[in-house]
C-alpha cells in the first residue's frame, strides 16, 4: 500500500548519522520547512530559556549547599572557646 502525504509515517526519516546524533528534527525541518518552521521557531527558544533557568537554579542551590557544608566543616574543626 502506497502512503499518501499527510498519513502517519509518510515523511522519510533523516540520514542515519543525523538520527544517531539526535539531529533528526533538523533533517525533518529541511524536508518540510513550511510545515515545521513555526513549531521550531516558537518552541525551541522557549525550551532553551526554561532549560537555562533550571540550570541556573540548580547551580545556585548547589553553591549554597556547598557553602553550608563548608561552614559546618569549619565549625566542627574549630576548638570551643
Amino acid at each position: 500500500m502506497k502512503r499518501r502525504p499527510g498519513q502517519a509515517g509518510a515523511t522519510p526519516r533523516g540520514p542515519r548519522w543525523m538520527t544517531d546524533h539526535e539531529l533528526e528534527w533538523l533533517a525533518r525541518l529541511l524536508i518540510e520547512p513550511r510545515r515545521l518552521w513555526r513549531r521550531y521557531a516558537w518552541h525551541n527558544p522557549r525550551f532553551a530559556f526554561h532549560f537555562g533557568l533550571q540550570l541556573m537554579r540548580h547551580a545556585v542551590s548547589a553553591r549554597s549547599t556547598a557553602r553550608r557544608a563548608e561552614k559546618e566543616q569549619f565549625s566542627v574543626l574549630r576548638e570551643p572557646d
